[in-house]
């Protein structure tokens, strides 16, 4: 049988930066609201809040609380969108 490719036979182990960690999050998280897909939305974003406290990522932060507001909007939570959007720096 023929023999997979070097590379392909085990994942390559790349470390990321955290900025690039928090991208990635801040990424999955606007996608899933995009798509209307909430409670993935609201995993992403309990995900990304989990990094975000261990990491500095203050400008990722504030990207995915304004997601989460948007999230709260959409879903009819006016009153949690605006408490949200008020935490926003």
């Amino acid at each position: 049988s023929p023999t997979a490719p070097q590379g392909l036979r085990r994942p390559a182990q790349v470390k990321l930066s955290p900025q690039a960690v928090a991208r990635a999050y801040a990424n999955l998280t606007s996608a899933a609201i995009k798509l209307r897909d909430y409670a993935g939305a609201w995993r992403r974003i309990n995900d990304a809040a989990a990094y975000f406290s261990s990491q500095e990522c203050d400008s990722w932060s504030n990207y995915v609380l304004a997601w989460q507001a948007r999230l709260e909007f959409e879903q009819g939570n006016w009153d949690a969108a605006g408490a949200v959007a008020n935490h926003i720096d």
